[in-house]
């Protein structure tokens, strides 16, 4: 069983009833872009399938496709209990989809690809089964052009949730797509405020691995401090930002 197996089988109800997950301006942002006429959508890494049951309002049949049997499970009962008939869920890995090429007018990936062991072949894939000139939605956690911030976020993300592989800076991201064969059209930067004690406590059980994560943010840099907007009560963090970076490609 994988990281990310064990940690979202663990944590899935939390994550469909994540307020952060559930909306906001970055789920706004995905929806706008897209278009009319789609009629298969892909959901990849869908998690609590927020993403899954938005695009069900919007395109013809959506695919929601997660490594975990309990999201899915999660997924597949709300899904029914919204009267969307036309969202199915399937057990795969991002780097292994088991879908014909082309089979789809639309992928999204939302706050996820971070987990992904192997972004280059999951990409790969998001491109395999894409039709030609087909749209790939990403919204992903993202860190700055500099290496201390870079390194604190990822090393805090990593000690608070096993799964976690990286957060990639943009000028990583182009490249990758660039690589994979994606021409970007459109991008932002988004930002989310997290209340702390939520943020640690949905991913971890009491314990020092806890503590540590709390205790990470109240020493940390004024650089990584600034950067996280983050604000304190009697020395305590208490909220932070990240940023969400948003692309919108389409495949060549």
């Amino acid at each position: 069983m994988s990281e990310a197996e064990k940690q979202f089988g663990r944590t899935a109800q939390g994550y469909l009833e994540s307020a952060t997950h559930a909306g906001g301006d970055d789920l706004d942002w995905l929806m706008a872009e897209v278009g009319p006429g789609i009629r298969r959508a892909l959901d990849l890494a869908t998690g609590g399938g927020h993403t899954a049951y938005a695009l069900a309002r919007r395109v013809e049949q959506v695919v929601a496709v997660d490594i975990t049997p309990e999201m899915l499970e999660l997924v597949q009962s709300e899904a029914r209990a919204r009267g969307l008939t036309n969202l199915t869920v399937a057990r795969y890995r991002a780097e292994e989809l088991a879908f014909e090429d082309g089979a789809f007018d639309l992928v999204t990936c939302r706050i996820a690809a971070h987990h992904f062991t192997d972004l280059e072949a999951a990409l790969a894939e998001v491109a395999r089964v894409l039709v030609a000139g087909g749209t790939f939605l990403l919204e992903d956690n993202t860190v700055p052009e500099d290496e201390a911030i870079d390194s604190f976020i990822n090393a805090l993300e990593k000690l608070r949730d096993p799964s976690h592989v990286r957060s990639r800076r943009p000028s990583e991201w182009q490249a990758l797509l660039a690589a994979a064969g994606f021409k970007v059209s459109k991008t932002a930067l988004l930002r989310k405020r997290h209340q702390v004690k939520t943020w640690v406590e949905r991913a971890l059980e009491p314990g020092p691995t806890r503590d540590l994560a709390y205790e990470r943010l109240r020493c940390a840099e004024p650089a990584v401090r600034e950067y996280l907007h983050l604000t304190t009560s009697d020395g305590w963090p208490v909220t932070f930002e990240d940023e969400k970076l948003m692309i919108s490609a389409r495949r060549g």
